[in-house]
This record gives structure tokens, sequence and C-alpha cells, in this order.
């Protein structure tokens, strides 16, 4: 079984930034090593649609706050736009620069943790740890995850 991580950001990010951060996950000789790692995607998807829309049916967003962001940046208010959804998401939520498997030894894991740690550090980025159901404290984050 794996231990799953996800850097991630607070909000959005400029594709310049998130270039220069996947380059430096991609030379990181220990995290390439160590873990399975799966790059983020700038990309807007239908999987941003689905999420805006169970956001504003559970009343995570409303639809007037998503018609006001949209206006404000010259998009669509179309809950089916998928670059609309995904802007607004990012706005809110941030979303995933990359996901690791951390190694099943706690050596190795400890190693690549704290490469992540450092890494999110450097960008401010967070550590999203899904197994807790939340973020790493960044301030006091261990030697292995919360839940390791």
């Amino acid at each position: 079984m794996s231990y799953d991580l996800m850097l991630q950001t607070v909000g959005d990010i400029a594709p310049q930034s998130f270039e220069a951060i996947q380059h430096d996950l991609q030379s990181n000789a220990t995290l390439q090593r160590l873990c399975e790692v799966t790059p983020g995607t700038l990309a807007p998807s239908a999987v941003d649609v689905v999420v805006l829309g169970e956001g504003l049916d559970l009343g995570d967003f409303t639809e007037r706050e998503f018609s006001e962001f949209c206006s404000s940046r010259g998009l669509p208010a179309d809950r089916q736009h998928e670059g609309a959804a995904a802007a607004f998401l990012r706005s809110r939520l941030g979303f995933s620069i990359a996901s690791f498997g951390l190694p099943s030894s706690d050596q190795d894991a400890r190693a690549a943790y704290a490469e992540l740690v450092q890494i999110a550090l450097r960008y401010g980025l967070r550590v999203t740890d899904p197994q807790k159901g939340d973020d790493v404290d960044l301030r006091n984050p261990g030697s292995l995850p919360p839940m390791w």
C-alpha cells in the first residue's frame, strides 16, 4: 500500500511558475528515485466542470460568486465551460502541482517527505495528505507524514 501526498498551490499560479516547479520536481533526484510522481496539468478538463457543479450544488460556492468571478475576468459564467470552471476553482482551492506515492521504507519515506516539505516551503505551496484529509503543518511537519 502506498502513502500518497499531493503538492498543491494555495490559489492560482502563473504558467511560468508552474513550469519552473515542474522542472525542479523532474530534476530532483531524490523524489524521482524514491517516489511514484504524477505531474499535474494546467489544462482545464471536464473534471473541473464536475467539481464546480458539485460545489455549487452543495453550497460550497454560490452562483453569484461564480458569476462575479467570471465577469471580472471576462469569462463566460457558464457551469459547463471548462476554462471558467478551472479558473474559478483554482482561485478558491488551488490545484495539484503533482502527486507522490511515497516509498514503503521509513528511511526512504523520510528522505522523500523532507524533500517535499522543502519544495513546498520554497515555492509557497502546501502538502496535502489525503489519508489525514488535511494539509500538513509545514511549520511543524515532523519527519514522516502525520498518518504514517
